[in-house]
């Protein structure tokens, strides 16, 4: 029982760390120009 429970504190933490890279991803592109996409017909 005792390894279920270390598992499972490693994935809330996981968890929260691969949002906060997600959050630090994102902000890097805050200040970018607007992507624009073209269309090729």
């Amino acid at each position: 029982m005792r390894a279920v429970r270390q598992t499972k504190t490693h994935r809330e933490g996981d968890v929260r760390r691969h949002f906060q890279q997600y959050l630090t991803f994102c902000q890097r592109f805050a200040d970018q120009a607007e992507l624009v996409v073209f269309k090729v017909a």
